[in-house]
């Protein structure tokens, strides 16, 4: 009997002496490490719903940034990468800085107010566009077909092309230092822009009317039907109409030389 209590005893301490350095081992490890880093892995790439914008947050400072893969609804005065406006939706930039692009997909619209774009607004399709209240847009602003769009108290420092467009074209009080373009379009009001590159306005269908622009190239009117009216324009190089149906009318316009049936306006 003492042998076999001897060897209980033994059996017993080698057990205890086993849990007692597994124990040791466990402790040894730091017991936040993995969340730790899970926390941390999660405060750089999270997700984000903002405004009916969705998409990651890195987290990189303390500004950060948003990156909004689609947006419907109001993206409020945030930094994001990229906006998609998806079928039918509205989207809203109220003082967002856009790093990259806007693009608006059929039937959607976009509001951009007091927002800073740095690359460009691209719309086919859309139902509407409107850039206002001091938005500043490094790139072009390109819509095709269909939408209403409007401009106001805004700067493009690129192109601004209307081309297809199904309704009204209305561009107020802004500047675009690259080239205007309105072409196939139903209907235009142009007044007080500042535009560095040339302004042409071709096979358009509905009335046209260009008030007191500023324009550091050429003016070329040309084949639109509806009528067009210029009033107090200031061309730096050549304003040119031709086979517009009827004549352009209007005065007090100024260029270095005006060809056509502009040569009396």
């Amino acid at each position: 009997m003492s042998i076999h209590a001897s060897q209980s005893r033994r059996f017993v301490q080698s057990i205890a002496t086993a849990l007692s350095l597994t124990i040791t081992a466990c402790g040894s490890e730091s017991p936040t490490s993995v969340d730790g880093a899970s926390t941390a892995a999660a405060g750089s790439t999270g997700s984000a719903t903002t405004g009916g914008a969705t998409g990651t947050t890195t987290g990189t400072g303390a500004a950060g940034a948003t990156t909004a893969g689609r947006c419907n609804g109001t993206l409020a005065a945030i930094t994001v990468d990229n906006v998609f406006v998806p079928r039918g939706a509205t989207c809203t930039l109220a003082g967002t800085q856009v790093r990259g692009n806007v693009q608006v997909s059929i039937d959607g619209a976009i509001i951009a107010n007091g927002a800073r774009i740095s690359g460009s607004v691209q719309a086919e399709d859309a139902r509407s566009v409107v850039i206002a209240a001091n938005t500043n847009i490094v790139g072009d602003v390109q819509v095709k077909r269909r939408a209403t769009t409007r401009i106001e108290a805004s700067t493009i420092r690129g192109n601004l092309h209307i081309e297809e467009t199904g309704a009204s074209v209305t561009a107020s009080d802004s500047r675009v230092d690259g080239d205007v373009q309105v072409t196939k379009a139903s209907s235009a009001d142009l007044a007080r822009l500042a535009v560095r590159g040339d302004v042409h306005l071709g096979e358009n269908l509905g009335a046209r009317r260009s008030d007191a622009l500023t324009v550091g190239g050429n003016m070329q009117i040309e084949k639109n039907l509806g009528g067009v009216t210029l009033l107090g324009n200031r061309i730096t190089q050549t304003l040119e109409c031709k086979e517009n149906i009827p004549a352009p009318t209007g005065s007090g316009n100024v260029a270095n030389e005006k060809k056509e049936q502009c040569r009396a306006l």
